[in-house]
């Protein structure tokens, strides 16, 4: 789902997406999730998107049993709210 600049592959991840919700699989879903943050740098002003990213990675990654998944969306919100000056926020733990 990483492009490095070749291509928008937003189409693609919503269908993963999609997919990993239909299925209800955290895993795949958490997946579809990071995927999906890699496209929200096209342009500025997307940081409260890649927060809300972060968030929902958090709390499916208790569902799938997935610590690996819980940090890289603690670090996804971390880096969009300090994005957007909201350092209270990011140095504040989220529920899950």
């Amino acid at each position: 789902m990483e492009s490095r600049g070749t291509g928008v592959r937003y189409s693609e991840v919503s269908e993963a997406e999609a997919i990993a919700r239909r299925l209800g699989d955290a895993q795949l879903l958490c997946f579809a999730l990071s995927a999906r943050f890699m496209q929200t740098f096209t342009s500025a002003g997307l940081a409260a998107d890649r927060a809300e990213i972060g968030q929902e990675l958090i709390t499916t990654a208790f569902d799938a049993d997935s610590p690996t998944s819980e940090i890289n969306g603690r670090l996804i919100r971390m880096q969009a709210l300090c994005a957007v000056n909201d350092t209270s926020s990011a140095s504040t733990k989220p529920m899950r």
